[in-house]
């Protein structure tokens, strides 16, 4: 099955009054990405893999994006990212047939049911690439 999505994006959806649109992260989202991790709680941030609040980081994340290793959902909210979803596979190594998929949502967003539209969007997308495990 092809890398590329066939799902379309961006899209708008509203959550409990809330306008998102939800869309594939792009290289130029870097400052986004860093600000919004930068403003969530240090908590948050404890069980991450990487430390998206460094600029090497990111620019290692987008590279991985590049290259088809990751796919990053993000959520905007007036022009702000507010949450993301990212699913990550390597398609050469023996686990090909697995994924790993990391929510993150900024505090005000929560119990709205982003970070279940986000985990739906990358349970389609992990189909479409013909993942067997997440």
């Amino acid at each position: 099955m092809s890398n590329e999505s066939k799902r379309t994006y961006p899209w708008v959806t509203t959550l409990k009054d809330k306008q998102l649109t939800l869309r594939l992260m792009q290289p130029d989202d870097r400052e986004a990405l860093m600000s919004f991790a930068r403003a969530l709680p240090e908590d948050d941030l404890l069980f991450l893999a990487v430390d998206i609040t460094r600029p090497e980081a990111v620019s290692q994340w987008v590279h991985d994006i590049e290259t088809g290793q990751i796919k990053t959902v993000v959520a905007e909210a007036n022009g702000k990212l507010v949450g993301h979803g990212t699913l990550s596979h390597n398609a050469l190594q023996w686990t090909r047939h697995m994924g790993e998929i990391v929510l993150l949502i900024s505090p005000e967003y929560r119990s709205i049911g982003l970070g279940s539209l986000l985990a739906n969007e990358l349970f389609g997308i992990a189909r479409e690439l013909g993942l067997q495990k997440i």
